[in-house]
């Protein structure tokens, strides 16, 4: 039975979206016939694959989502041996943000009572990629707030001010 063992990533950890390399070897632990075929790497949702070159192999994968990303490794055999699996984690922390209000309308003053509406986006800063989700708590400082829910990044709110 081959034994399958992810080696290394590299970078060791990496923001959501920011591609890594994963090294992995296949051995034998009684058989000094080096192993041939395919190995795929999966984190559940993204793949990879090399061809194994004296018995060893690496693939560029990319992680969406932040956390202890799960890596599989599956060997799909050849003549000699038979299909294989090997695990390891990849630490992928939370990525960088950039908030901005990009408008706020009316633009002009508003009097007590009155509401205005309040537009901002959220995106990442390399090296993530992923367009950040969740949501935004807008506030006046007065005591007025509201909560953007972001779609694709961006997402808009009304306040109503209090105090002129």
């Amino acid at each position: 039975m081959p034994v399958v063992t992810i080696t290394s990533t590299s970078p060791s950890a990496t923001q959501p979206g920011e591609s890594y390399t994963v090294n992995f070897t296949v051995t034998h632990l009684t058989s000094s016939i080096i192993p041939g075929g395919d190995v795929t790497i999966s984190d559940g949702s993204a793949t990879c694959s090399d061809t194994l070159v004296d018995g060893a192999g690496s693939c560029l994968l990319t992680t969406t989502s932040a956390g202890s990303a799960q890596l599989t490794a599956t060997y799909a055999g050849d003549d000699s041996y038979a299909e294989g699996h090997g695990s390891a984690t990849h630490t992928v922390d939370q990525g960088s943000t950039l908030t901005v209000i990009d408008s706020v309308i009316p633009a002009e003053t508003v009097v007590t009572g009155e509401q205005y509406e309040v537009s901002a986006s959220v995106s990442a800063i390399s090296p993530a990629t992923v367009t950040p989700t969740g949501s935004i708590l807008v506030s006046d400082g007065v005591g007025s707030t509201c909560t953007i829910t972001l779609s694709a990044g961006e997402g808009s709110c009304s306040l109503e001010t209090f105090v002129v």
